[in-house]
C-alpha cells in the first residue's frame, strides 16, 4: 500500500510503481479503471465541431 492518495483514473501514470500497483489489484478494480479509460480514449470530442471543416490559409 502507498501513502498518497489514489489518483483520478485520467491522470494515470504508468510508471513502474504504478503497474506493479495495477497488475497486483483485484481483478474487479482493474477491470473499472480499463473500463473508465476506454470511455475517456473512446468518447468524442465535444469541442471538435462535429463535420465543420477547419479554417485553412489562402495561399497566392
Amino acid at each position: 500500500m502507498i501513502d498518497e492518495p489514489l489518483r483520478p483514473p485520467w491522470q494515470m501514470d504508468w510508471t513502474k510503481q504504478a503497474q506493479h500497483d495495477f497488475q497486483n489489484m483485484p481483478v474487479e478494480g482493474s477491470d473499472l479503471i480499463m473500463s473508465a479509460r476506454a470511455e475517456l480514449i473512446t468518447a468524442e470530442d465535444p469541442y471538435s465541431g462535429g463535420s465543420t471543416p477547419m479554417p485553412r490559409s489562402r495561399t497566392g
